[in-house]
C-alpha cells in the first residue's frame, strides 16, 4: 500500500517494492487451494483475508487491475469457509487456534462484489459490526444460502474439515463439525479434541472431536472422533447421532 500511495514520487522504488509483494503474495495465497479454506482455522483465515483483501482493493483502485491475483489458489471460493463454519447459534467452529465468537470480516462485502457472490455479502451483513472498510465496501445483497443453492453438507479437503447439517435456516438445525487432523502441543490437542463451547442451550452435548453447535434437543455420541483424515471412510462415525426426547 506505501508502494502505491508513493509510485507518483518514487517510481522506482515503487516498482520494485509492487514487483516484490505481487511475487511473494502469491506463495500466500496458493494456500487458499483446493477448496477456498485456510489450515489454521477460522480465526486465521480472517486474518490472512482481511490484509489480502486490502491488497487487492488498493490494486484495483489505484490500478485498475488485481494482476490476476483473485484468482490464485481457490481464493474465488473463500468467502464459503465461514460460512459454513458458522451454526445455528451464530456460534464459530473453534478448532485450531481459534475461538468460538462470531467472525466479523468487513472483506467478505468486497468478495461479494468482486466475485459476484451475493452470498458473501449475506454473511458479513449478519455478523459484521460497523467499521470503516464496511462503508467503503457494503453490498445490500441479501441472498442467503439456502437461496444461493449451496449444499448442506460440505468437506473442506485443504484443511481437514467435514461440515454437516440438517437446514440453513432452522435455529434449531443439527450442526455437526469434525477436524480430523492431529495437532502438536498439549494446548492445541486439548482444543482439537474438543470441548464445550459457552453459551449452548442446556441439553446440549458436545461429543469428543467434534466441537461447534448443536441445538437443545438434539444429544451426540460420546464414542471417540476418527482422526484418518477427510475421506468418505470417516463420515459414518460423524453420523452417529441419537435425538434426544423433547421435555
Amino acid at each position: 500500500m506505501g508502494a502505491l500511495a508513493l509510485a507518483d514520487i518514487e517510481p522506482q522504488a515503487a516498482g520494485e517494492a509492487l514487483h516484490s509483494a505481487l511475487e511473494s503474495v502469491q506463495l500466500a495465497m496458493a494456500e487458499f487451494s483446493p477448496d477456498g479454506a485456510w489450515k489454521e482455522g477460522p480465526g486465521y483465515w480472517n486474518y490472512a483475508t482481511s490484509y489480502n483483501v486490502v491488497l487487492l482493493a488498493g490494486l484495483q483502485t489505484a490500478l485498475g487491475t488485481d494482476f490476476g491475483l483473485s484468482g490464485v489458489g481457490a481464493f474465488r471460493e473463500t468467502g464459503l469457509f465461514p460460512i459454513y463454519l458458522s451454526g445455528p447459534l451464530g456460534r464459530t467452529f473453534n478448532y485450531a487456534d481459534g475461538s468460538d465468537h462470531t467472525l466479523y470480516p468487513a472483506q467478505m462485502f468486497w468478495l461479494a462484489r468482486a466475485l459476484k457472490q451475493p452470498v458473501f455479502a449475506w454473511y458479513a451483513g449478519r455478523a459484521s459490526t460497523p467499521s470503516a472498510l464496511d462503508l467503503l465496501w457494503f453490498d445490500a445483497a441479501d441472498v442467503g444460502p439456502k437461496a444461493a443453492g449451496l449444499p448442506l453438507d460440505k468437506c473442506f479437503r485443504g484443511a481437514e474439515v467435514v461440515i454437516l447439517r440438517s437446514d440453513w435456516d432452522d435455529p434449531r438445525a443439527l450442526f455437526i463439525l469434525h477436524n480430523p487432523q492431529a495437532m502438536t502441543g498439549p494446548q492445541a490437542q486439548s482444543r482439537d479434541r474438543g470441548g464445550q463451547p459457552e453459551g449452548l442451550p442446556e441439553g446440549t452435548e458436545v461429543a469428543e472431536g467434534f466441537l461447534g453447535a448443536a441445538t437443545s434437543g438434539h444429544r451426540r455420541s460420546r464414542s471417540p472422533a476418527p482422526r484418518q483424515g477427510c475421506q468418505t471412510s470417516s463420515l459414518p462415525s460423524l453420523l452417529d447421532i441419537g435425538v434426544a426426547p423433547e421435555n
